[in-house]
């Protein structure tokens, strides 16, 4: 159906980046300060190798992303960022993948595949972790959904931008045949400059929530569609699938990944940007309001914090499917879970004050939404020869916490991350790269299990993008990869072809 918007959500993580060619000028963001402009910053623009000067290019994108959009997807630049409440972001507009690999969209125009401009259709409910290729084909962490206080499922969506679209349908890259036949003729999966997905989680709104609290939040009326059969974690599980039912309901934003691909870092950046009651209530706090995903009692460093969410009718620790209801509570027979920020996480962006402020001043907006919004952190390379990506501190380590709740694991499995320092020692490891297949298959093992998993994350972009593949053809019993340049939007929406069952395991 045109205009149907799927919320889907793939493994989300950092990656490699590379320095510019010293014949460009270098400009650094932080000589502009926080500067509101709906025009997304220029791909070939090279930046400054400081973490502040990331920090406020992805504020930037994300203010340019979030801007009020026109019915083409074009930015509306008569109004101003927190004008035209209700409508459609910039990056709203974007392509979801469904629309290129199901619905024949490489052959319709642009303004086609452009979903339906006022009413939003949400139907993913999990945060799935794409599997890695690292010598195996293992699922990296469990399919599990998020559920709230008020005991409603989250939901996600995974979009890309035009060039990344052009890019797809120019290469015919639009089924595992034609990848099959691009691989063929000696070609790789390269994706242009200026290439942008983004993947958004979603609240739900019970009816009677106050309008103070909405006004914490861009919000967008949604018709959430609930499929037949939920999605089952596997590579392609983001295909269309049958709707059992419909719920009409106001959602609001919860959490944003930016991914984008740019001269000065082809191995593009990666920046995460949360709503800032998520798991506590610290700006600008209303009376009584509490966190959309936790208690307000969650202890620091707690064995209970970010775990699977229970059954509770019947009770059961370790479901392994979850159903919605028609009507909300939609997660009625599910505990809340209680989200937390892990031990090991780097501090939210400095930047974000200023940011904050300047939003919150905005012309023509009263209390603009945008103001409730942060910047986690963003990975960067600062050199070709540099394996190790960087964000505050140095560290690898990034994690939103709706979006990628669940990546935990020991001291140990997290101290595997590339530039993860030992929380109670002042050494420093940097374990080589071939300690993230080990990672990887003990946090799988560890998930199994939550009550054997630590309350240390190991969430990383770098860890997962850097092997995202997608297996096109089976010859001989042995999968024929192509890697994607970092994107999983293949593995995500497009069935992979797998060994047969007559071939040995392994």
């Amino acid at each position: 159906m045109r205009g149907t918007r799927l919320i889907k959500l793939t493994a989300v993580a950092l990656v490699l980046f590379a320095w510019p060619s010293a014949r460009l000028p270098v400009v650094s963001s932080q000589a502009a300060g926080p500067r509101l402009s709906g025009v997304v910053p220029d791909p070939y623009t090279p930046i400054k190798p400081a973490q502040t000067d990331f920090d406020n290019f992805a504020w930037q994108v994300f203010v340019a992303l979030n801007w009020p959009a026109n019915p083409d997807g074009s930015p509306d630049l008569r109004a101003f960022i927190g004008q035209r409440p209700g409508a459609p972001r910039v990056w709203e507009l974007y392509t979801d993948p469904n629309d290129i690999f199901y619905k024949d969209g490489c052959n319709q125009p642009r303004l086609a595949r452009r979903p339906a401009f006022e009413q939003k259709v949400l139907s993913r409910i999990s945060k799935r972790i794409e599997k890695l290729a690292a010598g195996t084909d293992t699922q990296a962490a469990a399919n599990w959904p998020l559920v709230d206080q008020a005991r409603n499922f989250a939901l996600y969506e995974s979009l890309i931008n035009d060039t990344q679209t052009n890019y797809i349908c120019a290469q015919r890259l639009t089924s595992a045949e034609k990848i099959g036949d691009f691989v063929a003729g000696g070609k790789k999966v390269s994706f242009p400059f200026g290439s942008l997905e983004v993947k958004a989680a979603w609240r739900l709104f019970p009816a009677d929530t106050p309008p103070e609290v909405l006004a914490r939040y861009h919000t967008r009326e949604a018709t959430i569609a609930i499929p037949e059969v939920q999605p089952t974690g596997q590579p392609g599980s983001d295909a269309p699938r049958p709707v059992k039912s419909t719920l009409t309901a106001k959602v609001g934003l919860v959490g944003l990944h930016i991914t984008y691909k740019i001269r000065s870092q082809p191995r593009w950046i990666w920046a995460t940007f949360e709503q800032v009651d998520n798991y506590k209530v610290d700006y600008k706090p209303l009376p009584n309001l509490k966190p959309t995903f936790s208690s307000g009692n969650a202890q620091p460093g707690a064995d209970t914090n970010n775990r699977q969410p229970a059954q509770t009718n019947p009770p059961d620790l370790h479901p392994t499917s979850y159903v919605w209801s028609g009507a909300q509570p939609t997660a009625g027979n599910y505990a809340p879970v209680e989200v937390a920020s892990c031990p090991n996480e780097v501090p939210p962006s400095p930047v974000n004050a200023a940011w904050q402020e300047r939003l919150a001043g905005a012309r023509g907006v009263a209390n603009s939404p945008w103001q409730y919004y942060r910047l986690n952190s963003v990975q960067w390379f600062d050199g070709r020869d540099r394996i190790q990506p960087r964000n505050t501190d140095g560290a690898a380590v990034l994690r939103n916490s709706v979006l990628e709740t669940y990546l935990l694991g020991d001291q140990t499995i997290a101290n595997q991350v590339p530039a993860i320092g030992v929380v109670a020692s002042d050494v420093v490891p940097f374990p080589p790269q071939g300690t993230l297949p080990d990672t990887i298959v003990a946090t799988e093992e560890a998930n199994k299990y939550p009550e054997k998993t630590g309350t240390y994350t190991w969430s990383s972009c770098v860890v997962c993008h850097q092997m995202a593949l997608y297996g096109y053809a089976v010859k001989d019993c042995k999968t024929q990869d192509v890697m994607t340049d970092y994107s999983f939007v293949f593995r995500s929406f497009l069935p992979q072809n797998n060994k047969p069952s007559t071939c040995p395991k392994g």
